[in-house]
C-alpha cells in the first residue's frame, strides 16, 4: 500500500537533518540537467534559505532514492524532478545503492537489540554502552511485514530483533527530530531472548 509522499517528506524534512557531506557527483549532473531544463524560470524561489541549488537537489534526489515506490505529491518542479530522478536511479542501480548511501553518509549495519514502537515512536536499542537508541523505520516506506516483521511483533510494546540497515549520519531524525541517527531498515527478524 503506497503512503502519501508529501506527509512522509514533510515529517522526513523537518525531523532529519542528514545530507551528503559532498554532493555526489551523478546528483549535481542530474542538477544541472534540470537548471538548464528551466532557463529563464527563476530557480531560486525553490530552494530552502541558505542552500545552494546542488544541495538542494541532492536532499529531494535522496528522499526519492530512499522511497522508490511512493507516489511524489504537487511541489516545486525541482522537489518532483530530484524526488522522480532519485526513485529512478533506486531502480537502475540495485548494485550501486551501498555506495551511492556511503555518499550521503550512511552506513551498512547489523545489530540486535530491542524495538519499541507505538503512538510516535519507533526507537532502536541495541544496549551497546554509549549508544543511544535510533529510529528506526523501514527503507522505502515498506510495510514492516516485507521486511520480516509480523504483526504480533508491531502489536509488542518491545521486541527483540536483529536488523539489517543503513545507518544515518548523526543528524535529527524520527518524531520532532528527537533521534540523533535513524536506521533505515532491509531486513527484520524476531529474535527469541
Amino acid at each position: 500500500m503506497f503512503r502519501n509522499f508529501f506527509t512522509l517528506l514533510i515529517s522526513t524534512l523537518l525531523a532529519a537533518t542528514a545530507a551528503a557531506e559532498e554532493v555526489p557527483d551523478i546528483v549535481i549532473q542530474y542538477a544541472d540537467t534540470f537548471t538548464q531544463s528551466q532557463a529563464g524560470n527563476g530557480l531560486s524561489d525553490q530552494l530552502s534559505p541558505g542552500r545552494s541549488l546542488h544541495e538542494e537537489y541532492a536532499t529531494w534526489f535522496f528522499q526519492g532514492m530512499t522511497h522508490p515506490h511512493n507516489r511524489i505529491s504537487p511541489g516545486s518542479s525541482l522537489m518532483r524532478d530530484a524526488c522522480a530522478r532519485g526513485q529512478r536511479w533506486w531502480r537502475e542501480h540495485p548494485f550501486e545503492r551501498g555506495r551511492m548511501m556511503a555518499q550521503y553518509g550512511y552506513t551498512v549495519v547489523e545489530r540486535e537489540g530491542v524495538w519499541s514502537q507505538g503512538f510516535e515512536k519507533s526507537v532502536f536499542a541495541s544496549g551497546v554502552a554509549g549508544e543511544a537508541g535510533w529510529w528506526m523505520t523501514t527503507l522505502g516506506g515498506r510495510a514492516w511485514n516485507e521486511v520480516g516483521l509480523t504483526q504480533a511483533d508491531r502489536r509488542a510494546p518491545a521486541t527483540r530483533v536483529r536488523i539489517v540497515g543503513y545507518l544515518s549520519p548523526k543528524g535529527r531524525y524520527g518524531h520532532i527530530g528527537g533521534y540523533e541517527r535513524e536506521v533505515l531498515v532491509t531486513s527484520a527478524v524476531r529474535v527469541e531472548p
